[in-house]
């Protein structure tokens, strides 16, 4: 298979690959050129080698988190052939009626409540709780410790920072931010950074 990225997020996921014994013939791809190793595996940044593995393991994991190079680098690996898969922890709670998305990567102590739902690629990181009816959009970063309560809602691109909390019913919009450690009790408009407790609007745009 192959692991695009060679930095933060994929240095977490490897400790997964491990355990779930999916590092035999690994890839993996950084579109850097001056990062040449990742650990024991060498790092290709040529998409031809990429496209030539996918003719005989088509299936590849994103290890970045910024949920805009998550969307560029999955249409780009898609595009020559690749097929997502997704990463979940052992040790994450996913409930019955909890529905991760495709290609979701899921780390160490979440929880999914029932009813909660991601779309494609969404990245939830260490110990983030998503709880029961939350939907969130394609592509997005839930950092880790952030908490989404009953029936809020996040959309596509959107990140939502360590330790942040999203009241009940709060929407926030695609393509926004929420800063580490803020509290949103109103909606969030498509766009904007939003910070602080209560979470002001910061930046649009």
């Amino acid at each position: 298979m192959l692991l695009a990225g060679a930095k933060g997020l994929a240095k977490q996921l490897l400790p997964l690959l491990r355990e779930q014994d999916l590092l035999t013939n690994l890839l993996v791809y950084d579109q850097n050129p001056e990062i040449r190793s990742f650990y024991e595996f060498a790092v290709t940044h040529d998409l031809n080698r990429v496209e030539n593995h996918f003719k005989s393991n088509d299936a590849f994991i994103l290890g970045m988190g910024n949920p805009q190079v998550r969307e560029k680098v999955f249409q780009q690996l898609s595009g020559i052939g690749g097929s997502p898969i997704s990463l979940i922890s052992s040790d994450a709670i996913i409930n019955e009626d909890a529905l991760p998305g495709e290609g979701s990567t899921i780390l160490t102590g979440v929880i999914m409540e029932n009813g909660s739902r991601t779309g494609i690629m969404s990245l939830l990181n260490l110990r983030c709780l998503v709880c029961h009816d939350v939907q969130i959009g394609d592509f997005c970063e839930i950092a880790p410790g952030a908490i989404l309560l009953g029936e809020s809602s996040v959309g596509k691109g959107s990140f939502i920072g360590a330790g942040a909390i999203v009241n009940p019913l709060v929407r926030v919009g695609s393509n926004a931010i929420v800063a580490s450690g803020s509290v949103v009790t109103q909606d969030v408009p498509d766009n904007c950074m939003v910070a602080g407790v209560p979470a002001k609007i910061k930046s649009r745009g």
